[in-house]
């Protein structure tokens, strides 16, 4: 009896194991799109097709394995690309906005002060 539930134990594990090195796969994969791809969509969706996979199940692999929703991590991606971008002194504000796929530079705007606590032209003067 005591061995029977020593198996079942054992076996539980190793499929718990087994669907965590699958959603690392799964997150990992995930990270390495918003890298390549945080230009073109700040979509959960955009990235949930890519992997062929629901939003809502990205959604829930993302949270289980860093504790973060996926919109927090494309979110940060993406503002951290655009503060390079602006302390670069390469671009103006019109052209990270453009860069990185905002509809217009007033809603760049918007965002990055939303996030940021500052304008983007405030954030490129601080140099």
């Amino acid at each position: 009896m005591l061995s029977a539930l020593f198996v079942q134990f054992i076996e539980e594990e190793r499929s718990r194991q087994t669907e965590l090195s699958h959603q690392e796969r799964l997150f990992n994969r995930f990270l390495q799109d918003v890298r390549e791809h945080h230009h073109e969509s700040r979509q959960v969706s955009f990235y949930a097709d890519r992997l062929c996979i629901s939003a809502k199940y990205l959604s829930h692999v993302v949270k289980d394995v860093s504790g973060r929703q996926p919109m927090e991590w494309i979110r940060d991606y993406a503002l951290l690309n655009a503060k390079t971008l602006l302390r670069s002194g390469q671009y103006t504000v019109q052209q990270v906005s453009e860069l990185l796929a905002f509809p217009n530079p007033s809603f760049f705007g918007k965002y990055f002060r939303e996030h940021v606590g500052c304008t983007p032209r405030e954030y490129q003067m601080q140099k």
